[in-house]
């Protein structure tokens, strides 16, 4: 591929973006909802114009494929968890009631049915809804939410492509089921996981698809033999199918190491591993070359596709200082100012915080590393001119104080 070829292949894209709305629009519905102050068609309609919002915006600002199916009422990990019709037992009949109020119900419980368990996303302050699977598991295709988020955006006129959880991880995200052996291993699950797959991805390639995200950032952890192997079967058998649109394999965290190697071998049509990077960003100047040119280089994503050549994909709406111009000097760029897409977002519960995607740390680094403030700490208010406290939910999870930002996935910022 020649340096004009590729300039004129290349298309701006981002691996997400944040659901919640400029103003708290997604988590006001939702406790709205759990209060019975919003209805149910109320709530779906606000994620309806949030969702149609943000591609709009998206679009405005020069992204030229976006992303579908990073939306989620609470959690991404639990809708790929309704995807393949993983539903525990103990939450099937309310489910199947009533699909939206079940849905919460595995998110946040009741007096009588304890919900999922939370932990971490990896080592960001995100929390995700673990899996309960078993060797009894019957897995289900349901691909209602994938296929109409994308109609939404096909109907707006964008090109649109729908992001999924990758089989492997979401395997290696879950744990035994209650019942089951704690020696249990889900990933032995995959050859009965991966037809749920085919029939989605068949699913979105009728209603316009022409590429898929699968997101596999499990795969940049250090993996045993037997993991890297599966992790190979999977893309082979999702590779072969014919009925599928073209397949994008993306991780980040870290790169993608050991697995890289056999992500490549596999017949999808890209891989992308995307490294970890301070926020702010390390400036670096632009450095176009034949296998990267300058219309296409941006210094927010360099990624490898399976030929071993050097693509490039803008992960955030091109503004200074977030692109790179051709003719950039190689000085850094003013500093960021408070409006900046580099600043450090207040509150980082979702690895989708800023417009670039840069995944947020686990913790602040120690008093004595970070630099002397420029003045002196604010006094701590009185108690006359404190912020005032709604009162605790009895549903409330015990880490969404009103006093601390949320680790919970939703309803954070």
């Amino acid at each position: 591929m020649t340096a004009k070829s590729a300039a004129a292949a290349a298309r701006a894209t981002v691996y997400g973006y944040p659901r919640q709305g400029p103003n708290r629009e997604l988590k006001k519905a939702i406790e709205g909802s759990w209060k019975g102050r919003v209805t149910a068609d109320a709530l779906h309609a606000t994620a309806a114009e949030l969702r149609r919002s943000n591609r709009q915006q998206l679009a405005d600002a020069g992204i030229q494929e976006v992303p579908t199916g990073d939306f989620s009422f609470y959690d991404h990990v639990l809708d790929t968890t309704v995807m393949v019709g993983a539903i525990p037992e103990r939450h099937r009949n309310v489910v199947e009631a009533d699909a939206t109020d079940g849905y919460f119900v595995m998110a946040r419980g009741t007096q009588d049915v304890a919900p999922l368990e939370m932990t971490k996303w990896f080592d960001t302050n995100y929390h995700y809804l673990v899996p309960e699977l078993g060797p009894d598991t019957v897995f289900t295709a349901d691909s209602g939410k994938q296929v109409g988020e994308l109609k939404e955006a096909l109907a707006q006129g964008l090109t649109a492509r729908p992001v999924l959880v990758g089989p492997v991880t979401y395997l290696l995200l879950a744990k035994p089921a209650p019942g089951v052996p704690a020696d249990f291993e889900p990933l032995t699950l995959l050859d009965r996981l991966l037809p749920v797959y085919a029939e989605v991805l068949a699913d979105l390639r009728a209603a316009g698809a022409e590429w898929v995200q699968l997101d596999e950032p499990a795969l940049v952890q250090d993996r045993t033999p037997a993991e890297l192997n599966a992790a190979g079967r999977a893309y082979r058998d999702l590779g072969a199918l014919t009925d599928r649109p073209k397949l994008l394999v993306a991780s980040y965290f870290d790169r993608l190491g050991d697995a890289l190697p056999i992500l490549a071998q596999a017949p999808v049509r890209d891989s992308r591993s995307t490294s970890p990077t301070p926020r702010p960003p390390t400036w670096t100047p632009s450095r176009p070359s034949a296998d990267c040119p300058a219309s296409a280089w941006s210094p927010v994503s360099s990624t490898a596709g399976t030929s071993g050549s050097t693509t490039c994909r803008s992960r955030c709406p091109p503004s200074p200082p977030c692109s790179a111009s051709p003719t950039a000097s190689t000085s850094p760029p003013p500093a960021p100012s408070s409006t900046s897409p580099w600043t450090r977002p207040r509150r980082r519960t979702s690895i989708r915080r800023s417009c670039a995607g840069w995944p947020s740390p686990s913790r602040r680094p120690p008093r004595s590393s970070r630099s002397p403030r420029a003045s002196p700490r604010a006094p701590t208010p009185s108690p006359g001119n404190s912020p005032p406290t709604a009162p605790a939910s009895p549903h409330a999870r015990a880490h969404r104080s009103p006093a601390t930002p949320p680790s919970g996935p939703v309803p954070g910022p």
